[in-house]
């Protein structure tokens, strides 16, 4: 569903890029730091619902958080979506954590805005947290549904190594497989 006046807006995001200007495929910015960056600074209107098309292995650890008040502002949903078609052992497109060590700490993707978001044909894996959430960190006001070829595996945590659920909303499609646990505190989890 479009925000009220606003409109539908795709970026792409591939680390193999040679120039990383978000228009494309083959010119996909280099990370989610930099999609939340063109985000931030889109005020031709004010609310759009942006599709983040991945390509390839975004490593590193990812925040979709408020704390950025242009991002409040122009962005209505988001949707992370990997683009090329998947093989028999799930998607090829991943966010991967790559934290191999136990001083490497952090979810995958965290995600504390209150802007709908929604993961589909995307792995997310290599999360190693010494607290909450591996693969993914849902927040208390967050909104997340995890759809069609969404895969969470080889994630590892304290409590919740697939995704932690902090009060926020979870929802998960029948074609979305999660190998890694799931912890629940007090948020509401529903199943497509």
């Amino acid at each position: 569903a479009l925000g009220a006046g606003g409109s539908n807006e795709i970026l792409y995001v591939n680390p193999n890029a040679t120039y990383h200007y978000g228009t494309s495929e083959e010119y996909g910015l280099a990370n989610l730091t930099e999609v939340l960056e063109v985000i931030s600074r889109s005020t031709a209107v004010y609310h759009h619902d942006w599709t983040i098309k991945i390509k390839g292995s975004v490593t590193g650890t990812h925040s979709l958080d408020d704390s950025e008040y242009s991002f409040r502002t122009y962005a209505d949903s988001i949707t992370l979506e990997g683009i090329s078609e998947s093989i028999a052992d799930g998607p090829v497109d991943e966010i991967n954590g790559n934290l191999t060590t136990a001083r490497e700490n952090g979810a995958v993707l965290s995600i504390t805005t209150k802007n709908p978001v929604t993961i589909k044909n995307l792995k997310i894996t290599g999360g190693n947290n010494n607290g909450n959430g591996g693969g993914i960190y849902i927040g208390p006001d967050a909104n997340v549904t995890l759809d069609g070829g969404t895969v969470i595996t080889n994630n590892t945590a304290t409590y919740g190594s697939g995704i932690y659920l902090d009060g926020g909303t979870l929802t998960i499609s029948a074609d979305a497989s999660i190998s890694d646990d799931i912890i629940n505190a007090d948020g509401q989890l529903d199943t497509l």
